[in-house]
């Protein structure tokens, strides 16, 4: 099979309807006696479709004008896709840009939408790579290479675009190897059109029949040759009756003549009947509509009869079409596409004996091949860079893309630790505030306490005061009444000394009184303990009962001291603890009318328990009125007494020692004192 050449403009896959040659008056008088919107729509759609040149860009800019006051988007699409062929056809990027932009904005959305922008930028893309060899189509093929073995989720519409384009790439290799560049030509066309099957008649127009085109003219094959062209023939059919469904006058020749041209060159599969049949038609319409072309009608003709009369076998005829191809394609200026027909040439001259014309032909081809050699290593080079350039990209990709990972990876890693930290903080700080919270109550619990205390204190305080006037009035009253009395002339002498008794111990109970009050002032001003030194218990225990005998014996009370004397010695403080015994057994005394009144200690060296006790115990007949259960306080009926145990047990405290009033004693009154060893 002999390669096409291939002439990629927007028309190819245009589907811009055309007709025989109408005059411009023509169209004006059919819009002229138009009566209504619609139409004056159809009519300027007629005269587009019906017109070439200016006179088809004037009525396709008509038409835009029309449809944009009618808001009618069918009219709008089809005067846009005729506007945007024409200036990317001709190259006028700028106007292109321009009603690109247009179709942007004034287009609803819509899939048509989406694959004619799609299409008209492709279709200037195609023109860079094909017409073009500098930097920006090498840019611009790195792009699509790039994006082809990336980006696999790209959208039907992106692949199909990227592939037709890489197929519009690869046609403008000049090879020797036509085969090969045939092949890959197929199969990104074809990769096109799985892309776009299923679209609707209109949609798929725009890609599809450029691409069928390709690959029946590229194809070696007989067979695939005819499959694709009858699906390309069908297709043109199937537009062909959509069209009359929209009112449309005029149809599409070129591909038709594309098609045609095709099937013409498929004798082994269709038969010689058919083939002849399609080859009869292709000429019948590059002859009535030569404007129709891809190319030139001329170009379209030897092309085509060259396949028809090669497939046919009818060698002479195709020597003669293959010199008049050799000799166009030197007059247009494409002698580089030539050398294809002059290698036919050579084997044609061979097979019919013709050595001198073969030989010509093969000096020519011989020329022909050095230049087609050297633009072929050219373009392998260029590819080859190509190629380098998109496996750098990849690998910088790819660098890009494991630092990227890795930055993700320490950005997730450095937000679990804030978080961590967070979460963290949060429950020291909840942790915190609990046991603040917690101090705070307790503290305001604590103030409270101390508060009621403070009240406690206070109400004592006047209760003290008030009790002890009442202590100190009592005896006051006895020594001013029993004074006057001694001033009385009629008092004996025995009564005067009675008198004066009373009086000493009365202002002695004032001074015990008085006493008491001073110590319990001193300890509440020194919160320190008071010195502790070794002391023998029998020794001051005996003298504190001499002392008592002496001063308050009473008859029929026995007092005694008992324990072990050889085991006495404690770490006290002797004053203190003799004023605490002194008290402790006025106070027995006092309670005690008949009786005991015993004083014994023990010292207890067990293990875990390292203390001794001294036991203050009256036994017989006891003052049950003198007699309290429980620790003394300060209170409405506290007396003097009472005021002396309260200092007896602020002393002991200071001494680490306990002073113990034995509620549980029933046979009399017992006071223990409780000394650390």
């Amino acid at each position: 099979m002999k390669r096409i050449l291939i002439v990629l403009l927007v028309g190819i896959s245009a589907c811009n309807i055309q007709a025989e040659n109408v005059g411009k008056d023509f169209f004006i008088r059919q819009l002229d006696s138009s009566l209504s919107k619609a139409e004056k729509l159809e009519v300027l759609t007629d005269s587009m479709d019906g017109t070439r040149g200016e006179d088809h860009l004037y009525w396709a800019k008509r038409l835009y004008e029309e449809a944009l006051s009618s808001d009618d988007e069918y009219y709008q699409e089809e005067a846009l896709t005729e506007l945007l062929r024409h200036y990317i056809n001709h190259d006028v990027k700028d106007t292109a840009r321009h009603y690109l932009a247009e179709a942007e904005r004034v287009l609803p959305d819509s899939e048509y939408k989406r694959y004619l922008l799609k299409f008209m930028r492709t279709i200037m893309d195609v023109r860079v790579v094909y017409y073009q060899d500098n930097s920006e189509r090498d840019s611009l093929m790195t792009q699509v290479l790039l994006r082809l073995k990336n980006n696999q989720q790209a959208s039907r519409l992106e692949k199909a675009a990227d592939y037709y384009l890489m197929g519009a790439a690869t046609t403008s290799r000049a090879e020797i190897d036509y085969e090969t560049k045939a092949d890959d030509v197929i199969r990104y066309f074809d990769l096109t059109l799985q892309q776009t099957e299923g679209l609707p008649i209109r949609t798929a127009m725009l890609f599809r029949p450029n691409c069928f085109f390709q690959i029946c003219g590229n194809a070696f094959s007989d067979s695939v040759r005819v499959r694709y062209g009858l699906r390309y023939l069908a297709m043109l059919q199937e537009y062909q009756t959509y069209l009359k469904t929209r009112k449309r006058k005029f149809t599409n020749q070129r591909h038709f003549l594309n098609a045609y041209s095709m099937l013409a060159c498929s004798s082994e599969t269709l038969g010689r009947a058919q083939a002849d049949a399609y080859f009869r038609r292709f000429v019948e319409l590059n002859r009535r509509y030569p404007e129709d072309a891809n190319f030139t009608p001329t170009y379209e003709y030897l092309f085509t009869a060259f396949r028809y009369y090669s497939s046919i076998n009818d060698k002479r005829k195709t020597l003669q079409v293959c010199d008049s191809m050799v000799t166009y394609l030197h007059s247009v200026d494409m002698g580089a596409h030539a050398s294809q027909y002059v290698r036919e040439k050579i084997a044609l001259c061979d097979s019919l004996h013709l050595y001198k014309e073969g030989f010509e032909a093969f000096k020519l081809y011989d020329s022909m091949l050095a230049k087609v050699q050297k633009t072929t290593k050219a373009a392998e080079a260029k590819e080859a860079e190509i190629e380098q350039e998109v496996a750098r990209l990849m690998l910088e990709k790819k660098t890009l893309e494991a630092e990227k990972s890795n930055m993700r990876l320490l950005f997730l890693l450095a937000l679990f630790v804030l978080a961590v930290c967070t979460i963290l903080y949060t429950v020291f700080y909840l942790r915190k505030t609990k046991a603040l919270n917690k101090e705070l109550k307790e503290t305001n619990h604590k103030l409270v306490l101390a508060g009621g205390r403070l009240r406690e204190s206070e109400r004592m305080k006047y209760a003290f005061i008030r009790n002890l006037c009442n202590e100190i009035f009592t005896p006051l009253n006895a020594i001013k009444g029993f004074s006057d009395f001694l001033l009385d002339s009629d008092v004996d002498e025995a009564e005067r000394k009675t008198f004066l008794k009373i009086i000493s111990e009365h202002s002695n109970q004032i001074r015990r009184m008085m006493d008491n009050i001073l110590e319990i002032v001193r300890l509440d001003s020194n919160e320190g303990h008071l010195p502790l030194d070794w002391t023998n218990i029998h020794t001051l225990c005996t003298w504190e009962l001499e002392t008592l005998k002496k001063d308050a014996m009473k008859p029929g009370i026995e007092y005694k001291v008992t324990g072990n004397q050889e085991n006495d010695v404690v770490c006290t403080n002797q004053t203190y603890l003799g004023y605490i015994l002194g008290h402790l057994l006025n106070y027995v005394n006092r309670a005690t009318e008949q009786g005991d009144i015993v004083v014994s200690y023990q010292l207890d060296a067990e293990a875990g328990k390292q203390s001794a006790h001294i036991y203050l115990t009256a036994t017989g007949k006891v003052t049950q009125s003198e007699v309290k259960s429980g620790n003394v306080t300060l209170d409405d009926s506290a007396g003097a007494s009472d005021i002396a145990l309260l200092v007896c047990e602020m002393i002991a405290g200071r001494m680490n020692a306990k002073l113990i009033r034995d509620t549980e004693f029933k046979d009399g009154l017992r006071f223990i004192i409780e000394l650390p060893l």
